[in-house]
């Protein structure tokens, strides 16, 4: 039980978290091999996935106590860019751009202005002064990055030093929320008949932001603004692909810092 850095022991969770692997993989199937695609999913559903936020497999570091700029065994290394070479990386526009259009609470949660290009102090998380790095080429409102004056280079965001930049900051690896969302996506394609992918969808919403909890007091975000955010940005697609589109939008946003999984869902 103790070397069990998950559960603890708990098979039953360990279950739900084998079964909603294996939604995952059925669904990532479907298009190369809809008969296999099914067979997982199906079974997966009935073997039971995940059910609440108690059950996301999430691993819980520890902070960093190696000195000469390397990272402990037990620190999340993830961060350790952030924290050691500041000035090396930015959030993108598209993703900062997504949360402030649409009010997203989540946006303090993830981004902050840096305090300088050299040290990774929390500058302002003031929502509405985010800015994303152009992406994907897009870089018609802003000069390249290295021909940015260093006073400038402080007003594009960071990942928040106090929530997801630090060395003990948990990694969630599955979690219920995604398998909401992969639960709404297999309604809207046809693969499941149960259930209303806007029951998922929503549900997904709010398991995505309880979670953040995980990351400390910052983490938190109240049961109100939720409901705020689902009221302004309601689940209304006029057609499949609009709905997917919706699904998979919040399915990015969730699987902020677990890039593999981005991609791989992409």
């Amino acid at each position: 039980v103790t070397a069990d850095i998950v559960y603890k022991g708990d098979l039953v969770k360990w279950k739900k978290f084998a079964y909603s692997l294996m939604l995952r993989l059925g669904l990532r199937i479907m298009k190369a091999d809809p008969v296999n695609g099914q067979k997982w999913i199906d079974k997966a559903i009935a073997g039971g996935v995940m059910t609440s936020n108690d059950d996301i497999f999430i691993v819980k570091y520890l902070p960093n106590s190696s000195t000469g700029g390397t990272t402990n065994p037990t620190s999340n290394g993830q961060p350790h860019i952030f924290i050691r070479y500041p000035d090396n990386y930015r959030l993108t526009s598209p993703f900062v751009n997504q949360l402030k259009n649409t009010g997203d609470p989540r946006l303090p949660v993830y981004a902050m202005l840096p305090a300088s290009r050299t040290a990774y102090g929390a500058g302002s998380k003031d929502p509405a002064l985010q800015k994303g790095w152009p992406a994907f080429g897009d870089r018609s409102d802003d000069p390249p990055y290295a021909s940015i004056p260093s006073a400038d280079r402080v007003k594009y965001s960071v990942a928040n030093n106090a929530t997801f930049g630090r060395y003990d900051a948990p990694f969630i690896h599955l979690s219920y929320a995604q398998v909401l969302f992969q639960l709404a996506e297999c309604r809207v394609r046809g693969i499941i008949t149960t259930g209303t992918a806007q029951d998922y969808y929503e549900r997904g919403v709010r398991a995505a932001m309880d979670q953040l909890k995980a990351y400390g007091s910052e983490g938190v975000i109240s049961t109100t603004k939720v409901d705020t955010y689902l009221t302004q940005n309601p689940y209304t697609p006029a057609t499949d692909e609009e709905a997917l589109a919706l699904i998979n939008t919040q399915y990015w946003i969730e699987t902020f810092f677990n890039w593999y999984e981005t991609f791989a869902n992409m």
